[in-house]
This record gives structure tokens, C-alpha cells and sequence, in this order.
């Protein structure tokens, strides 16, 4: 089956009703991203002894376990389900760091930055739930993020969620094959327009 006949909501529904063919189908939909993700890590790990195929396994635990938990009121499940790979993939590499004891001496950063985004990340493949106060900010802030991206062109919509969830211009650019000129200055715009949302908010 082709998968591009099918959006991600039909593709979830098919297989909440356990349609022998939509597992099929999401993954033939997401195995290029699940390998856009894991050609991001290729070199580092690589450098701790960690085969592709095996990112690319994780990527797809990944993918399974968005598919099992995603709750379409609070993202897109494209974005739900790029988060779930790229930590199932980080938490591979993170875990053969610690075993390696090379933490200090990798090029991989695993300081993240205290933001949303980057907690998410981690507690997603780490399965570990929000602190109560964690949860009460996150839905505060949920309402406000939901009115701006309302108005939000489609790719806008898709560059500002990756954006919020910590990714990088260059991961960007790898994960949707734009140019990199236009990621920047999609970028560019959506800070420009969220200050002038906040502003007016």
C-alpha cells in the first residue's frame, strides 16, 4: 500500500482498529526520517563502536512507542512521533557513553539546556513522568503555544514545533530537506511574529 494515499490520523485510526496493513504503512512513512535521524548521528556513533543498523532499530522502538502513546491533544504526531525516535536514539548513544566512561571526551553534548523541549526529549525515552509543577507550567503554556500556531501556515506549523522541542536550523534542514536559506529565514520569521504575538497577547 502507498502510504502517501494516507495522513497520519487515518494511519493511527487503522491501527487502533488493528488493520493488519497500517503498521506497514507508517513505517514505510517514517523510515526515511528514522534514517535522516540516525545519518545525524552516523559519525558519533560510529566513534563509540555503534553500528547504523542499530540507530536505525532504535529509531523504529522509537516510532512503536509513539504509536502506542500518543494523545492527539497536545502535538502534531509528526512531531510526537520525531521526538520519540531522535531519544530512543540519543538514549542509545548516551547509555554506551556511560558504559565507555568517555562522557568528557566525546563531541556528543549531553548538557542539555533546561527547556521544554529538551526535558520532553529525555523524559520520552527515559519513561519517566513530569514533576506536578513541571505538568501545571506545561499546560499553562499549552493554551497560549495553540492560539499562536492557529494562524501559522503549514510549514510554519511544522518548523515552530520542531523549533519548540529543541531542534537545531541544521536538523531541521536534514529532517525535511529544505534549504537550509529557507529554514533560516522561516525561522527568522515565526521569532519575529511570536514577539509581536506575545506583545499583543
Amino acid at each position: 500500500m502507498d502510504y502517501k494515499g494516507y495522513n497520519d490520523y487515518e494511519v493511527l485510526y487503522m491501527i487502533s482498529e488493528n488493520d493488519e496493513c497500517a503498521t506497514s504503512i507508517i513505517y514505510q512513512k517514517y523510515k526515511p526520517i528514522i534514517l535522516s535521524i540516525a545519518n545525524i548521528h552516523k559519525n558519533e556513533a560510529s566513534n563509540l563502536g555503534i553500528d547504523y543498523d542499530d540507530l536505525v532499530q532504535e529509531g523504529m522502538y522509537g516510532l512503536s512507542k509513539a504509536i502506542k502513546t500518543y494523545d492527539s491533544n497536545n502535538t502534531l504526531f509528526y512531531t510526537y512521533a520525531v521526538i520519540c525516535i531522535k531519544g530512543h536514539i540519543k538514549n542509545l548513544i548516551r547509555t554506551c557513553l556511560t558504559k565507555k566512561q568517555s562522557i568528557l571526551n566525546n563531541s556528543i553534548s549531553l548538557s542539555y539546556s533546561i527547556d521544554e523541549g529538551r526535558e520532553l526529549e529525555e523524559e520520552i525515552a527515559d519513561n519517566r513522568d513530569y514533576s506536578t509543577t513541571k505538568a501545571i507550567k506545561y499546560l499553562e503554556e499549552k493554551e497560549l503555544i495553540k492560539n499562536f500556531m492557529y494562524d501559522l501556515k503549514d510549514k510554519e506549523r511544522e518548523i515552530f514545533e520542531l523549533k519548540l522541542n529543541g531542534f537545531s536550523n541544521k536538523e531541521i534542514t536534514e529532517l525535511l530537506t529544505y534549504e537550509r536559506k529557507k529554514v533560516d529565514n522561516i525561522v527568522f520569521k515565526l521569532k519575529t511574529k511570536f514577539s509581536l504575538f506575545l506583545t499583543n497577547y
